[in-house]
């Protein structure tokens, strides 16, 4: 799952690595990209998916993404 935000100055996503890991990825046009491994195995996709849209209604994407994740207790580790 995929987002573009802003007129495509940033995007948001869900990754899986091929070691089954998971990770959020925001990347600003800027060139700043922030990558979170989510940490929890158990934590179910949509749960992930929902943080994803949460973070997109805040005025700052990434910290809102973090703190719906948070609030959702998906444990992050910032890779």
């Amino acid at each position: 799952m995929s987002f573009c935000v802003s007129k495509g100055e940033a995007f948001l996503g869900l990754r899986d690595r091929l070691n089954g890991q998971r990770q959020v990825v925001y990347d600003e046009a800027s060139g700043r990209r922030v990558i979170l491994t989510i940490a929890d195995p158990e934590a179910s996709t949509s749960a992930i998916e929902d943080a994803l849209r949460e973070g997109l209604t805040r005025r700052n994407i990434l910290g809102g993404v973090i703190a719906a994740l948070q609030s959702r207790r998906i444990q992050i580790d910032y890779a």
